[in-house]
């Protein structure tokens, strides 16, 4: 087996993510979650048994609450994104240069006297005309999607309009190749909301802009983490079910019972068809997906006792490592690929 429950390093982490899912990501060589208002990053390098981890705290512009981190790549660029409840800031990969905002429209914030506004979910996707996009989602259920030009410069923000509830989650085979090509790579975004609906795009400049391929209608149980990989969708729902469908097709492929609770991140392999997901059981699950031929095979399967999880993510050398954090918790687990 790659993984195994005793080839692990333990590191002291401080301070603790926040307690919300999906609460890990990589960018370039470092890893990045969040505490309260502020972005921690260290260096997947810097994990080891000897000592605790350095951190690097930043803390959001102009921002109450951070919603969703992530790092997404373009070509030559590497960007770190918020979803915040103010809207989205675009950062450098060094986290030093804000280069780029987004705030909520005035009329939803003149409305919202009685809810939270906020932007969540974050992804890349390339069009069918090889364009840029990164896209994110809202707490009124609109996507929207900001064009990525040259030198650090970003188009108008446009909507695209089909959920009713608040978005959960956003992936694309760009996102999940983490900006690298592949022949899978294609213009699929998937876009999940609270309802537990899922909405599977075909992104385009073009005339009708982004196109509905299918919808998965509304099963009461929210997706929270997404992904695509040779026109499939996978989708981690909340009830700790893995579900795999064809994109084309909107077809029921799996059901994996992942996680006996709540899951509470999930992350897809940039290269190999594996995923890692966590859970508030307190386990961290690793599994082949069954596409392409392949069986659903379960390659690790640990528990980090009395520790709520809040995320997963595949770095180090080849991106075949896996760090866990959680809630409350100041250590990082990581495991080995051997």
């Amino acid at each position: 087996m790659p993984y195994s429950d005793h080839n692990f390093i333990k590191a002291g982490l401080k301070p603790s993510p926040s307690l919300q899912y999906n609460n890990l990501c990589r960018i370039n060589e470092n890893l990045l979650y969040v505490h309260g208002k502020e972005v921690c990053s260290f260096a997947v390098a810097g994990i080891s048994p000897t000592g605790p981890v350095s951190v690097k705290k930043m803390e959001a512009q102009h921002a109450d609450v951070i919603y969703s981190v992530a790092s997404c790549i373009h070509n030559d660029h590497t960007y770190m994104i918020l979803a915040t409840n103010k809207g989205i800031q675009i950062w450098d990969e060094n986290v030093c240069h804000l280069l780029h905002t987004w705030a909520h429209p005035s009329d939803a914030v003149a409305s919202s006297s009685s809810t939270s506004i906020f932007a969540r979910g974050i992804c890349t996707t390339i069009t069918s005309e090889g364009t840029g996009h990164i896209c994110f989602g809202s707490s009124s259920g609109s996507l929207y999607g900001i064009p990525i030009l040259e030198d650090n410069k970003f188009g108008p923000t446009f909507e695209i309009k089909q959920h009713k509830a608040p978005i959960t989650c956003l992936s694309s085979s760009y996102q999940s190749r983490r900006g690298n090509w592949a022949a899978d790579v294609g213009c699929e975004v998937v876009s999940c909301d609270e309802d537990g609906m899922a909405v599977f795009w075909q992104a385009s400049v073009g005339a009708g802009g982004y196109r509905v391929l299918h919808t998965i209608a509304s099963k009461g149980v929210p997706c929270v983490s997404a992904a695509v990989r040779n026109d499939f969708a996978i989708l981690a729902r909340l009830d700790g079910a893995i579900q795999i469908y064809g994109i084309r097709d909107g077809k029921l492929r799996a059901d994996i019972g992942g996680h006996s609770r709540f899951l509470s991140s999930m992350d897809l392999h940039p290269e190999k068809d594996i995923v890692v997901t966590s859970s508030e059981d307190a386990t961290v699950n690793v599994w082949t997906l069954p596409i392409g031929g392949n069986r659903a095979e379960n390659l690790l399967s640990v528990a980090w006792l009395n520790a709520p999880i809040t995320g997963v993510t595949f770095c180090g050398p080849n991106n075949n490592d896996i760090a866990v954090v959680a809630y409350d918790t100041e250590e990082i687990y990581y495991y080995k690929y051997q």
